[in-house]
């Protein structure tokens, strides 16, 4: 079996660079969920670098478990819109805390990307107890994710990041013929944004630990519970400071 892995390929190691580390770094800092979108095509060159960026992830045992799903027709991203309205809905009526933004601007979108994911390439990993298999396949799909989504700010697009629900995934299963050994971890609007948003991210110095965790620096159970209000989370996701 070991004489079948790929062999070493020659080169020089990893170097260090400032400049490669600043435009990622911008990348990051410049992604953030749009909500406004321009109704014109993306264009198949920039649809595929997106994707050549989701596809170089890592994955657990390079299993590379994912599969992306783009969604351009007329008709079919009308009922994906219409199924992320009504999820709206039906988030709203599960938790009144939920920000009650408004989702009609679905109907504007050019492209869905759907990520799915394969359960059965948690085979691939050391069957040890179930937590830690579980895990691996959702970082290793994650990672795929992430990646999609720093690609298309740096070629300026938009995306926001979606866990969709129980029930919207069933019929999205439906709808993009997606069989029960997937399952739907997210999926994302994909186009130009007619929207600019500003965030914040907590100090860096309150979620650095040396050596172990300094409890000093956890948020206490008031500080979360006040989080998970509808005012705070409506507050975070509209951008502003965040130093909690």
């Amino acid at each position: 079996m070991a004489d079948q892995l790929p062999a070493e390929v020659e080169g020089p190691a990893l170097v260090r660079d400032l400049d490669a580390y600043n435009s990622l770094l911008q990348v990051i800092k410049s992604r953030r969920s749009i909500r406004r979108f321009d109704t014109r095509p993306v264009p198949e060159e920039d649809l595929m670098r997106v994707l050549e960026a989701g596809r170089w992830a890592p994955s657990g045992a390079n299993i590379q478990p994912w599969a992306f799903i783009l969604v351009e027709e007329a008709e079919r991203r009308r009922v994906v819109a219409e199924l992320l309205m009504e999820e709206g809905r039906y988030l709203r009526e599960k938790d009144p805390r939920f920000p009650a933004y408004d989702r009609r601007f679905h109907m504007d979108v050019p492209l869905y990307l759907v990520f799915a994911c394969d359960y059965r390439a948690k085979q691939a990993f050391p069957q040890t107890e179930p937590f830690p298999v579980d895990i691996t396949l959702y970082m290793s799909v994650s990672a795929a994710i992430m990646n999609v989504h720093l690609a298309a700010a740096a070629l300026g697009l938009g995306t926001i990041w979606y866990t969709v629900e129980e029930p919207t995934e069933k019929r999205l299963k439906e709808l993009l013929d997606i069989p029960e050994s997937f399952f739907i971890p997210s999926l994302t609007p994909l186009g130009y944004p007619l929207q600019r948003r500003a965030s914040a991210r907590r100090p860096l110095d309150r979620m650095v630990h040396r050596e172990k965790l300094d409890l000093a620096k956890i948020r206490d159970d008031e500080t979360m519970e006040n989080l998970f209000t509808r005012k705070m989370t409506a507050s975070v996701m509209g951008g502003k400071p965040v130093d909690h």
